[in-house]
C-alpha cells in the first residue's frame, strides 16, 4: 500500500477518524459528518487510499482539537512556554502558513476564529501529512509525538489567546475577540514594534536588576522573588530562553513582556505597548 493508506490506517488505529480528500484540494471525497461518531474501517480505508493521490482529512471533535497558528511569531511567542510545561510536546504540523499543534482534552472545547489562531474542535476536519494544500505545499510533521492529553484546552493556551468570555456562538467568526491579544498593535501601528522585537531588545534581565548568576554558564540566574514574602532567592531566569519563574509561587513561565505586565499590573497588551516605546 502507498504512504497515505498507511498514514490513514496509522489514525484509525489510534482512535481517530479519517475521510479521503480530493488530491490538492480540501473538498471532501465522502460524506464525512457520520465518521464524527464511527472510525472506517480497514476496507473503507483500502477504497479511498488505493491511489497515493489522495489528500487526507482528520476529524476533529470528541476530545480531538487542533490549534490553528495563522501566525508563525504567534507560534513561535507560545512555544518555550508550552515546553516548558510538557517538555514532550505534542503532535504538531507545519502548515503553508504556521503550525497546526493537536491536543486531546477531557473537556469539551469550542470552534474559535481570530487573527493569529483557529481552534478547530468540532464538526470540521484538517489536512494532515502528507496532503499536499491546493497551492502545492505538502504539509510537513514538525513533531512527531503522541497527542498530548490535557484536561482543557487553557491548559496549554494561555488566556490571552481565547475569546472573550461574552462571546456569543451566534456571532459571525471575524467578529470573534481575542483577549488580551499581545499581537494586537496599537492603533498607531508605527509606534509598536513587534514583539520578537520587544523582546529583543529589552533583555528579561533589564526587570531583574537584582538578579545573580547560578552558573558558570551564565545562562541561568536567581532573584528574590517580586511577587511573594521570598527570603531566599526561589526566582529563576533562564536568559537563553528569555523566560522566568519562581520556584514556590508555582506560575506559568513568564517572559520579559509577561514579566513587565505583572510588575506594573497591566495587561499584556498594554505592556507591549509600553515596552515598544522605549
Amino acid at each position: 500500500m502507498n504512504l497515505a493508506y498507511e498514514t490513514a490506517r496509522r489514525w484509525i488505529d489510534a482512535g481517530f477518524p479519517v475521510l479521503p480528500v480530493h488530491f490538492m484540494s480540501k473538498k471532501a471525497m465522502v460524506p464525512w459528518e457520520e465518521l464524527q461518531t464511527r472510525l472506517p474501517s480497514h476496507t473503507e480505508l483500502a477504497n479511498w487510499f488505493y491511489s497515493s493521490l489522495r489528500n487526507i482529512g482528520l476529524i476533529v471533535g470528541n476530545g480531538l482539537v487542533v490549534i490553528d497558528f495563522d501566525v508563525q511569531e504567534a507560534f513561535d511567542y507560545w512555544l518555550p512556554e508550552f515546553l516548558t510545561q510538557y517538555p514532550r510536546g505534542t503532535y504538531m504540523v507545519k502548515t503553508r502558513r504556521g503550525v497546526h499543534v493537536y491536543v486531546h482534552t477531557e473537556q469539551p472545547a469550542k470552534n474559535y476564529h481570530g487573527r493569529i489562531l483557529d481552534i478547530k474542535a468540532e464538526r470540521g476536519y484538517v489536512l494532515i501529512p502528507p496532503s499536499i494544500h491546493p497551492s502545492g505545499y505538502e504539509y510537513q510533521v514538525l513533531l512527531d509525538v503522541p497527542v498530548l492529553q490535557v484536561e482543557r484546552l487553557e491548559d496549554v493556551l494561555p488566556e490571552y489567546f481565547m475569546p472573550t468570555p461574552e462571546v456569543s456562538e451566534n456571532v459571525a467568526p471575524a467578529q470573534y475577540a481575542v483577549c488580551d491579544d499581545p499581537w494586537k498593535m496599537a492603533d498607531n501601528a508605527g509606534e509598536v514594534d513587534s514583539v520578537q522585537e520587544i523582546r529583543a531588545r529589552h533583555p528579561i534581565l533589564s526587570l531583574l536588576p537584582d538578579a545573580k548568576p547560578s552558573d558558570r554558564s551564565g545562562r541561568w540566574y536567581v532573584a528574590l522573588c517580586p511577587f511573594h514574602d521570598d527570603k531566599t532567592p526561589s526566582f529563576w531566569i533562564d536568559t537563553q530562553r528569555g523566560l522566568c519563574g519562581c520556584h514556590t509561587c508555582g506560575m506559568k513561565p513568564l517572559d520579559v513582556i509577561n514579566l513587565f505586565a505583572r510588575l506594573n499590573k497591566v495587561s499584556n497588551q498594554e505592556a507591549i505597548r509600553e515596552l515598544g516605546k522605549r
